[in-house]
């Protein structure tokens, strides 16, 4: 990520209800982020960093929030994507993209796209927002 990172206003009320998030990202730094936003937000949240873990965290426990960057070694975020449109489709609305990589958001397939897409190096409060929507629509 480049520049400092945003600093969180005070933060917004906890969701209303105890979400449980999964953070699938490569780079530890932006995972600790991610999940100290979460944190903060009154969400439960753990951290895979690679695609195979998400894979098996996936299939272990049901998330109301998935957190997904693209770029990573092994198995993609967009494997992962791909991996949840076969086996529970309807979670594909439980995704936000986080990826520095906008060209690859661009190639998603139409079948499997997430809620949504937020570039990196993201606004916290635009994030903070985007997770609200993803987890209360």
């Amino acid at each position: 990520m480049e520049g400092p990172l945003p600093i969180m206003s005070d933060p917004e009320p906890p969701v209303s209800v105890r979400r449980h998030a999964l953070i699938v990202d490569n780079d530890e730094g932006t995972g600790s982020l991610l999940r100290t936003i979460l944190l903060r937000m009154g969400c439960d949240a753990e951290v895979s960093k690679n695609g195979r873990d998400a894979i098996s965290h996936l299939a272990a426990a049901d998330y109301d929030l998935i957190l997904l960057d693209l770029l990573m070694p092994e198995v993609s975020g967009q494997d992962i994507l791909l991996h949840i449109r076969e086996s529970a489709p309807e979670k594909l609305q439980r995704v936000i993209v986080v990826t520095a990589v906008a060209e690859r958001a661009n190639a998603i397939p139409e079948t499997a796209r997430p809620f949504c897409v937020v570039r990196k190096p993201f606004d916290v409060e635009h994030l903070v927002t985007q997770i609200r929507q993803c987890i209360e629509h």
